[in-house]
């Protein structure tokens, strides 16, 4: 603890310590004033008072007890709910709102950054040809055409020098190309 914060609370609880100690003493009360407006103006002040109020002659002394306050009984249970109006009919409605723009079309949705590369290609025993392409991240896959890629492409064809890809959402199509010493030709 800050040594400034020690310092404040010690003398916190020093005074509350004092206060608590010191024997309760009732107030004295000296007299009140009638009103303000019962004051006499042309009424010198005595020698000695400091006040004009109770040099003026206006003092009077507290009653011995004060009388009760009389309250009326409630006119309402302020508990329950409260009454609601009946609705007015409006002759004029208020003016219409202003047509809100539509919001702006959803941007169109972007093709992923092409991943594959060519890694292979060979001819099933029932003669369908199958590529072999790779992923950056090593993993491979045999694909023919209208396979789905995982990461949306489809493809669209399996030509002699490329694999056309195509992004569906946009129709974007891209090449995976096959290199010359690949394609055999």
């Amino acid at each position: 603890m800050h040594k400034g914060l020690r310092w404040a609370l010690g003398l916190t609880i020093a005074l509350t310590a004092a206060a608590l100690m010191r024997p309760a003493r009732p107030p004295t009360v000296v007299g009140a004033v009638d009103s303000v407006d019962d004051r006499r103006s042309d009424a010198a002040p005595r020698s000695g008072d400091s006040d004009p109020a109770l040099a003026s002659g206006n003092v009077v002394a507290w009653p011995e007890r004060l009388e009760p306050w009389v309250l009326d009984n409630a006119k309402a249970d302020i508990f329950s709910a409260a009454p609601t109006a009946p609705a007015v009919p409006a002759s004029v409605g208020p003016p219409p709102a202003p047509a809100m723009a539509p919001p702006p079309p959803a941007p169109a949705p972007a093709s992923p950054p092409l991943a594959w590369r060519y890694l292979g290609r060979m001819v099933t025993p029932g003669g369908a040809t199958v590529v072999l392409l790779s992923r950056a991240d090593g993993a491979a896959v045999s694909i023919q055409q209208g396979s789905k890629l995982d990461d949306g492409y489809e493809v669209l064809a399996i030509l002699p020098d490329a694999v056309r890809l195509v992004f569906p959402p946009t129709g974007v199509e891209v090449d995976v190309p096959i290199p010359a010493a690949a394609s055999g030709r």
